[in-house]
C-alpha cells in the first residue's frame, strides 16, 4: 500500500513540474503545393513562443546529387531562428512517429535577406530510409516533435513527390 501511495505522489508531482506545451496548426500546404511542387509546408504558433513559425519538408537533391529529405524550420516575422550562416552541420535530434532520428542540422540565410532559419536532413542513410519510407507508407499525418513543437506533416502525396523528383543524379 506505501508503495501505491509514494508512485501515485511521484506521478502527481511529476505533472506539474514537466512541461506540455500546446501547438496550433493554422495552415498545412499539401505535398506539391510548396517549395516549387516538392514540398509541403505548415504554418503554426505555439503557446509559449508569441512568433508565428513554419516548418517545411522538401524533397531535393544534395550538392553530391542524392535525392534527399530535407526539413526546415523558421520564423514567419523578422525574428531570426539562428543567427549565422554554416557551412558545417551540427548534430541534433527530430523525432519521427515516436521514433528519435538523429538530424544534420545548418543555419542557412534566406536568399539576399538578413534572415536566417535552420535546415535538416537525416544524419544517417539509416535515418534517411526510415523517416522516407515513413512518408511513403503512412495513411494518416506524420507527427514531428521539433524542440517543444508537436507537429503534424501531411503525407498523401508524398510518394507521386518522391517518385517524380528524378532519383539520384547519374
Amino acid at each position: 500500500m506505501k508503495v501505491i501511495k509514494y508512485i501515485f505522489a511521484l506521478v502527481i508531482s511529476l505533472s506539474f513540474s514537466l512541461n506540455s506545451y500546446a501547438t496550433t496548426t493554422l495552415i498545412t500546404l499539401p505535398w506539391g503545393e510548396a517549395s516549387g511542387g516538392f514540398g509541403t509546408s505548415i504554418m503554426y504558433n505555439s503557446d509559449y513562443d508569441s512568433n508565428l513559425k513554419i516548418f517545411d519538408a522538401v524533397v531535393a537533391h544534395s550538392k553530391a546529387g542524392e535525392q534527399r529529405l530535407y526539413f526546415s524550420s523558421a520564423y514567419l516575422g523578422d525574428n531570426n531562428v539562428c543567427s549565422y550562416e554554416t557551412s558545417y552541420p551540427t548534430s541534433t535530434t527530430l523525432v519521427f512517429n515516436g521514433q528519435a532520428v538523429k538530424m544534420s542540422r545548418w543555419c542557412r540565410k534566406f536568399g539576399d535577406a538578413n534572415k536566417y532559419f535552420y535546415s535538416y536532413t537525416p544524419e544517417t542513410e539509416r535515418g534517411h530510409r526510415y523517416v522516407v519510407n515513413l512518408f511513403r507508407t503512412s495513411v494518416s499525418p506524420v507527427s514531428v516533435k521539433l524542440d517543444n513543437d508537436l507537429l503534424s506533416l501531411p503525407a498523401i502525396g508524398f510518394t507521386r513527390i518522391w517518385n517524380s523528383a528524378g532519383g539520384n543524379a547519374i
